[in-house]
């Protein structure tokens, strides 16, 4: 008898730790945010303007007149990340952080892909604005926060009618 007890409470004993194992709380899967990987020319759809993304959504001829947008540096990162402007149109970097940043073309720490790209360090409350004169993809960083980084897509206005 006593053997089929023992037994009994072995086999209740591996069935509770089963049931321990299956319960256990899983972690949580961590879902990954797809990269926007934006290559060769911006799309330019029907709409006038910009979206909220920060993309533009019409093409602009040259004979109007470049635009001055704003990037915030807040919380430690560029927003928006990724901003498309024309050729000719400007970017107003303003640091609304609590520590200063440096604004600079990549490569870090050479900041030679875009010659000129490089604003002195901003204070909070200060701001520094760059000309895209030259079409391309430029990425940037935070030459004191390395790991800050963020791409302005320059392409050429429509040709005129």
């Amino acid at each position: 008898m006593k053997k089929i007890l023992i037994i009994l409470f072995a086999i209740l004993g591996i069935a509770f730790a089963i049931q321990l194992v299956n319960n256990k709380p899983q972690p949580e899967k961590q879902t990954q945010t797809p990269e926007i990987n934006i290559q060769g020319e911006v799309e330019i759809g029907a709409n006038g303007g910009e979206n909220e993304a920060g993309m533009v959504t019409s093409p602009r001829t040259g004979n109007e007149p470049a635009q001055t947008y704003v990037v915030k540096i807040k919380n430690m990162q560029f927003d928006p990340q990724i901003k498309n402007i024309y050729q000719g149109d400007s970017i107003t970097f303003v640091n609304e952080d609590t520590v200063p940043h440096l604004v600079a073309s990549d490569p870090h720490p050479a900041h030679t892909a875009l010659p000129g790209f490089e604003s002195q360090a901003l204070q909070p409350g200060q701001s520094y604005t760059f000309k895209f004169e030259q079409i391309g993809r430029w990425g940037y960083h935070c030459h004191l926060h390395p790991s800050m980084v963020g791409t302005i897509n320059t392409q050429q206005k429509a040709l005129s009618k």
